[in-house]
């Protein structure tokens, strides 16, 4: 019994781990937005496009390309992880 309970408990502790790990990183980049100002600015993922995080937050595209410094030859298609590597700033703090 105590085998298939050390099996069991090996088992379930992977997930488990594997979620907190992820609802510590949503937490850790929702307090980031607040501290710097933005809370609703919390739920902008790198995989957002230029074009998705405009129309999605009613921003015109000039004023986001003008507020990252994205240059003209980039379309509304660069993902901002793509722009964050570029400029050498992790995701979180682009």
């Amino acid at each position: 019994m105590r085998i298939i309970a050390s099996v069991l408990f090996i088992f379930l502790a992977g997930p488990t781990l594997w979620f907190g790990l992820r609802t510590y990183g949503s937490l850790y980049l929702l307090r980031s937005a607040y501290e710097a100002g933005a809370p609703k600015t919390s739920s902008i993922r790198p995989w957002m496009t230029l074009g998705y995080v405009a129309a999605t937050y009613g921003v015109s595209e000039e004023q986001l390309r003008a507020k990252l410094q994205v240059p003209p030859e980039l379309t509304s298609s660069t993902s901002l992880k793509n722009l964050a590597d570029k400029s050498g700033l992790p995701p979180s703090q682009y």
